[in-house]
């Protein structure tokens, strides 16, 4: 259920100090809404692993392309005439920024430790849940496009399909029965390839 969060000078979000404050509780907030985000299940929660650990080998093995993988790493979205007023926030299953794009940030940002992040990925990542509504999914990959997240992933276990979103185009879903059916990004991560048989049929 969507939960209206309280505005203050008619403003959608809600403080820094107040969103640190509801620390455990886990939620985002999108389009204005407080989402609560459900407990993950095993094979959820291994399914996120095994992608998160094929992109951090990715990196660490390869020399084509520098980023770096995060697994389930809040960010934020502050007003723009106050960043500690948080406009929404997001928590992606996996997060990719490539380059140097999260050093840089660190480096400009003396507080970093302290705070979520302020920085949206080039990828993002999210498998679904069984308690996952599909208007609430819409809204997601919606609100991560607009932000300027250049592609985003829907892992679906049920149907055992992986759909990518990019901006200005049309869905791409592919079955894992499909011949060489595969999690790729093209030329944001050459070669990279996790087949989604060897995904969905993971056994821990």
């Amino acid at each position: 259920m969507e939960t209206p969060i309280n505005t203050r000078t008619e403003q959608i979000g809600m403080a820094l100090g107040e969103y640190l404050a509801r620390g455990d509780e886990k939620f985002e907030i999108i389009n204005g809404k407080v989402m609560p985000s459900m407990p993950t299940l095993a094979y959820h929660n291994s399914l996120i692993h095994m992608i998160y650990s094929r992109l951090f080998m990715y990196f660490l093995l390869q020399q084509m392309v520098t980023g770096k993988a995060r697994i389930e790493a809040t960010i934020i979205q502050p007003a723009r005439s106050n960043r500690n007023w948080v406009k929404g926030s997001y928590t992606p299953d996996v997060s990719v920024y490539l380059g140097t794009r999260l050093a840089d940030y660190t480096a400009a940002t003396p507080d970093w430790r302290e705070r979520p992040f302020e920085l949206i990925p080039d990828i993002t990542i999210e498998v679904l849940s069984p308690t996952d509504q599909p208007q609430d999914i819409v809204k997601k990959i919606d609100a991560y496009l607009q932000l300027g997240v250049r592609e985003v992933v829907i892992v679906d276990a049920k149907t055992r399909h992986a759909t990518r979103y990019l901006p200005g185009a049309e869905p791409v879903a592919t079955a894992a029965d499909s011949p060489d059916a595969a999690l790729t990004f093209d030329d944001l991560l050459p070669g990279f390839a996790l087949p989604l048989t060897e995904l969905f049929d993971i056994s821990e």
